[in-house]
């Protein structure tokens, strides 16, 4: 019986320790709108890289560097070499 006494005092002192404490504070609409303001931020940022990019390419100041041509019938083996990291730059499949 003492057993059982001790063990509901333990349980009453939880639960009175559980009712005192402070509930937890809620982030989640703070932590939201920062999570889409560094989205926003980082796709504008995307955007004017891209722009730069396109205007270099289109100046012909930059070229993609073409590591492989192969004909569609080589897919498995271009794969193979993309998935083995041995293509640097770009693998042209031709039809």
């Amino acid at each position: 019986e003492s057993r059982a006494n001790t063990s509901g005092v333990a349980c009453d002192a939880t639960r009175a320790a559980a009712s005192n404490s402070a509930p937890a504070a809620d982030h989640s609409t703070s932590d939201t709108s920062a999570d889409d303001s560094a989205r926003r931020r980082e796709a504008r940022r995307g955007a004017r890289v891209a722009e730069a990019i396109d205007e270099l390419a289109t100046g012909k100041r930059i070229a993609p560097h073409v590591d492989r041509v192969l004909p569609l019938d080589r897919w498995r083996e271009a794969f193979d070499a993309m998935a083995n990291g041995d293509i640097i730059g770009k693998l042209v499949l031709e039809p």
